[in-house]
């Protein structure tokens, strides 16, 4: 084994350890690399920093012209893994199909600290080798894609004795039915396990029993079970678990939940910790929405997902009343309208730090209410895609006081004009920015200009500007001014489709 061979094991060994990766860095200077030692050491200290920390915008842009710079030649032979995505210095993430994997585990794992594998198959294939490699052990975190995964290997793959430091499975899209849920709830060989999740996994609510009664799930923080038929009685036998006393992040997405179901859900006594919840596009609206007023659950909700639920401004301002823990809310589908915004302006908790409102029709009147709300003052993101703000809504936001700590800004879609870009840049108010998105505004050369000469969008590594009708003159302007963005997208509409 070779010095080098040396510095990687032992990363490898202990991937949540920075030292070993900071001495590696220390001796590749002394080789000569100095650009690979720099992105070790600004990856470990962009790890470490706040989100709000003033030299975070500088560290983040070098990181990205060391990335783009060196990547293949830092990447080496595991350039082509889908994934390959550097965290703190080293590629961690990776994605490869079964079969590849198979053949390439032993170079994979000895040239990187592979916490995060994913696998990849449209058919039959083998999980044997995988489930028995020495190696496997390191994994942290395995997703399996394979719709077509047979209940055998699905059976190879999770008897595996590799899996001890497993903490996070996703079998997402898989038909792991009431069987493979056996397996998973009857299994002790994976005693780290936080986050599991089933979505869309032909689960019903015999499979969600099965989970709730298991004592080797005991451990489970994070539990998504999206795009299943689970309907009350699933919600209910979750409500009933007396072995999830430790899940904080429940996703019940497009589950058919009714609201008896999230009743039960809501007054469980054995989720104590439970304070994240999605449940998007479960069309009960109002009603399912009722059912969470006042529960104990919605007193301590931080985080909580209604995209597309057909909530109304009325069951809004109930549900309001007492969810003043929330610190993320996405409302976005839901047509709230201006209305709707203005019960937000008013009751809002006051420690909210994003809030989604995508496509909910709501106009100047409304976007003023929320610039005018003390309410909203800590947040950080603001999602207002697909409404009808116009340049005048986008004065009130950009112009409030309220609104200073805002770090993302949405604005995607509403018809702000050449003057709504205008007012975006315009105002010291939001100077803290490091996320900006406009596409399909028609702000024109004109409205680029103005972000141009911006004296206050300095600190953004998102510019976001697509299909807005600027000629490549304007973008050439944009490319000069915003040079250090690492994200900056401001192609003409004939150049693609939106992200």
């Amino acid at each position: 084994m070779t010095q080098e061979d040396a510095f990687l094991e032992a990363i490898a060994a202990d991937p949540d350890d920075d030292a070993p990766r900071l001495i590696y860095a220390d001796w590749l200077d002394e080789q000569g690399n100095a650009p690979r030692a720099e992105f070790i050491r600004v990856q470990c200290a962009l790890a470490r920093m706040d989100e709000d920390d003033e030299a975070k915008p500088d560290l983040e842009a070098r990181e990205f012209e060391l990335r783009r710079d060196f990547w293949d030649e830092w990447m080496g032979p595991l350039k082509d893994s889908r994934y390959g995505e550097f965290r703190r210095g080293f590629p961690e993430d990776f994605q490869y199909s079964a079969d590849e994997f198979r053949h390439r585990a032993e170079e994979v794992f000895a040239r990187a600290p592979v916490v995060s594998l994913c696998l990849y198959d449209d058919g039959p294939t083998s999980y044997y080798d995988l489930s028995r490699s020495p190696k496997s052990e390191r994994v942290r975190s395995l997703v399996v894609k394979n719709p077509s995964l047979a209940a055998g290997d699905l059976d190879v793959l999770l008897s595996s004795p590799q899996w001890a430091r497993l903490e996070c499975l996703r079998l997402h899209g898989i038909n792991v039915g009431t069987n493979g849920v056996r397996l998973i709830a009857g299994s002790a060989r994976m005693p780290r396990l936080v986050f599991l999740d089933l979505s869309k996994a032909g689960l019903d609510a015999t499979a969600v029993e099965i989970l709730a009664s298991s004592e080797h799930l005991a451990r489970l923080e994070r539990l998504y079970l999206s795009d299943n038929v689970l309907g009350g009685a699933g919600a209910e036998a979750l409500a009933g678990a007396r072995h999830l006393t430790r899940l904080e992040h429940l996703d019940l997405s497009r589950t058919a939940l009714t609201p008896s179901g999230l009743r039960a859900l809501a007054r469980a006594k054995h989720l104590p910790r439970l304070a994240e919840l999605r449940l998007n596009e479960n069309s009960s609206g109002n009603s399912l929405i009722q059912s969470l007023v006042g529960s104990p659950l919605v007193e301590r909700l931080t985080h909580l997902s209604l995209r597309e639920t057909a909530v109304g401004p009325s069951a809004l301002y109930a549900l309001l009343a007492g969810a003043r823990r929330l610190r993320y809310l996405d409302l976005s589908k839901n047509r709230l309208g201006d209305v709707g915004a203005k019960v937000l302006a008013q009751k809002a908790p006051a420690d909210l730090r994003f809030l989604g409102l995508d496509e909910n029709g709501i106009g100047t009147e409304g976007a003023e209410a929320i610039a005018s709300s003390r309410h909203l003052s800590e947040l950080t993101e603001l999602r207002l895609n697909d409404n009808r703000v116009g340049p005048f809504g986008a004065k009130a936001l950009a112009s409030s006081p309220n609104l200073s700590r805002l770090r993302e800004l949405w604005l995607g879609d509403n018809a702000l004009g050449p003057d709504g870009a205008r007012a975006v840049a315009s105002f010291p108010q939001l100077a803290q920015l490091r996320k900006l998105y406009l596409h399909t505004n028609d702000i024109g050369d004109t409205g680029a200009r103005a972000l141009v000469e911006s004296r206050h969008l300095n600190s953004l590594t998102t510019l976001y500007v697509p299909h807005n009708h600027i000629t490549e003159e304007g973008i050439r302007a944009l490319r000069a001014r915003f040079r250090y963005v690492p994200g900056l997208f401001a192609w003409t509409a004939e150049d693609g489709p939106l992200l």
